[in-house]
This record gives structure tokens, sequence and C-alpha cells, in this order.
């Protein structure tokens, strides 16, 4: 199996397995059930990146991408709705992330129509959550990721002259790891605004 194909999938699972064990300690420390279920949510999706990762060219993996796109919209819904955005706000950036998982669904093969509208709506939730916060310093991260994973996917085009082969997408153990680093401070954000309203 080519190398880049299983660190993908690798990390994927690592990130998948941090996913599980915030939604434990999400659990544990009576984080609201809608938080629990974003964990629950993003803890599936990555076993299913974890498939479409290890295997790519399986007959099922655009049937898989698919499911993954469609429910990035119900997570984004999900985010917002935490950082507390309002409705008419919410409403148009999701009918932007809808429009672009429409595009992607067409079979364009750009994943960016997946990450740019996850960039928007991380920050516009950013924006949104309290100043100073951890979910606030989390939501950005997650938005630096995204940025970061489409710079280095466009830089690695550029220099291959074309769409890099799946075989040697390393970016995308680079966009794991920086998801691990921001989901645990998005976690971290959660329990302290739990916290807060204990006092």
């Amino acid at each position: 199996m080519p190398e880049a194909t299983l660190t993908n999938a690798i990390t994927n699972a690592l990130h998948a397995s941090f996913l599980l064990a915030y939604l434990i300690g999400a659990t544990r420390a009576k984080i609201p059930r809608v938080v629990k279920g974003l964990f629950f949510l993003l803890f599936i999706l990555k076993l299913m990146g974890v498939y479409v990762h290890y295997a790519p060219y399986s007959p099922s993996s655009a049937r898989v991408w698919a499911i993954i796109a469609v429910s990035t919209v119900a997570m984004n819904f999900i985010v917002m709705r935490e950082a507390r955005v309002g409705w008419k706000v919410c409403f148009g950036v999701i009918a932007i992330c809808i429009a672009a998982t429409g595009i992607f669904l067409t079979g364009v093969g750009d994943f960016s129509y997946i990450a740019l509208p996850t960039a928007l709506v991380f920050g516009v939730a950013a924006y949104h959550a309290h100043p100073g916060s951890k979910l606030r310093l989390g939501l950005v991260m997650v938005v630096i990721s995204n940025l970061v994973w489409i710079a280095a996917r466009k830089i690695g085009q550029g220099i291959a002259g074309g769409e890099v082969p799946v075989d040697y997408r390393y970016d995308n153990d680079l966009y794991h790891f920086l998801l691990i680093a921001s989901t645990f401070v998005i976690y971290q954000g959660f329990l302290e605004r739990r916290r807060a309203k204990t006092l």
C-alpha cells in the first residue's frame, strides 16, 4: 500500500480516537447534549474518513465522501448555533455551505469546496464566541487549519504540475494533526464554558 494512503488513514484514526476521548469527557462533565452530539458526529465522520483514506479507490469511496460532505453541513450548523450566531447569519452561511456541497457532489473532486465553507463557518463562529475564551481560540485554529491545508494542496499542485496523486497527499497528515490540536482546544473551551455556568 502507498505510504501516504496509509499515513492518511492512521492520522485520521488518531484524530478519531481523540474525538472519542472528548465525547467521553463531555459526557462525564455533563456538557449539554448538543455538544456531545457534535463530538459524536465528528467521531463518526472521522471513522468514515479513515475508510476513504485507506481505500480511496474503493467503489463505495465516492458515496462515503458524499455522506461526509453532507454531514459536514450539519456539523457546521451545530457549531454556529453553539457559538450563539444569530439565525439570519446562520442560515445565510449554511446556504453557502449547501451550495458549495452541491458543487462538490457534482464530481468536481476539489475538496476546497468543503474546506473553504468550513473555514467560513468557524470564522463566523469565532467572531461570535466570547472574546478571550478557549472556544474562540479553538474555532480560529480550525480556520487556520483549513487555510493551511488549502495552501499546502495548492502548492503541491503547483509543484506537481497538476492534481497531486492520492498516493502522495501528505498534506492530509498535516491537516489531521492541526485538527487534533484545534478540536482539543475547542473541547477545553466547552469545559471552560460549563465551569463558568456552574460558578
